[in-house]
C-alpha cells in the first residue's frame, strides 16, 4: 500500500471510529518522510505535526558523521528551537565539504531538516508536558516488543506478532 492510499484509509477508518473531525486538538507524529507530511496537509488539515525527536537525532548522527563537534553545536541550536541557524550552518558545511559522501549526507540532511522544520517548530511550541512525553514512544515500543521476542525460550509467528502488537 502506497503512501498516499494508507493517509487516505487511516483518515476513513479514523473519522468513522473516532470522529477525528470533531477534535480541538489533533496532534500527528512522524518520522519525517514526505509522504507523511502531505498525508497530514491532506487528509488531516486540522492536525498539528510533530516530527519525532527519536528520528530527527538519528538523521542528525548520520549526516554529520564525523563532525561531533558541529553536532554537539546544531543539537543545542535545535533544543533552542533555532531551525534557521542550523539551516544556515549546514549549507556552510555543503560548501566546504571533507569529501564528496559528506556532501551528499549535508544535502540530505540540509533537506530533511528544511522539509520538517514545522515539525520541530511544533515540538518546542507544545506546552502540553503529558504530551511531550510521546517524543520517545517508538523507541519505547521497539524496545518492549524486541525484548518479548528477543529472551530466551521465546518463539514467535507472524500470527503471534500481529497478536501482540495488538496489545502493545
Amino acid at each position: 500500500m502506497q503512501g498516499k492510499e494508507f493517509m487516505e484509509k487511516l483518515s476513513l477508518l479514523a473519522e468513522e471510529r473516532l470522529s477525528l473531525s470533531k477534535v480541538k486538538n489533533l496532534l500527528f507524529g512522524g518520522d519525517g518522510d514526505p509522504w507523511i507530511i502531505s498525508g497530514i496537509r491532506d487528509y488531516f488539515p486540522n492536525a498539528i505535526y510533530l516530527l519525532s525527536f527519536y528520528h530527527l537525532f538519528n538523521t542528525l548522527k548520520e549526516g554529520l558523521g564525523k563532525r561531533k563537534q558541529e553536532a554537539k553545536i546544531i543539537k543545542d541550536l535545535l533544543s533552542s528551537n533555532h531551525i534557521g541557524k542550523v539551516l544556515a550552518r549546514i549549507k556552510e558545511m555543503v560548501r566546504e565539504p571533507y569529501e564528496v559522501k559528506e556532501k551528499d549526507n549535508l544535502i540530505k540532511l540540509f533537506t530533511y531538516l528544511f522539509r520538517n522544520r514545522q515539525g520541530i517548530n511544533n515540538q518546542f511550541n507544545l506546552n502540553d508536558k503529558e504530551i511531550q512525553r510521546t517524543r520517545a514512544i517508538e523507541s519505547n515500543v521497539n524496545q518492549v516488543i524486541a525484548s518479548r521476542f528477543k529472551k530466551k525460550g521465546m518463539n514467535w509467528s507472524k500470527n503471534r506478532v500481529l497478536s501482540l502488537l495488538k496489545i502493545k
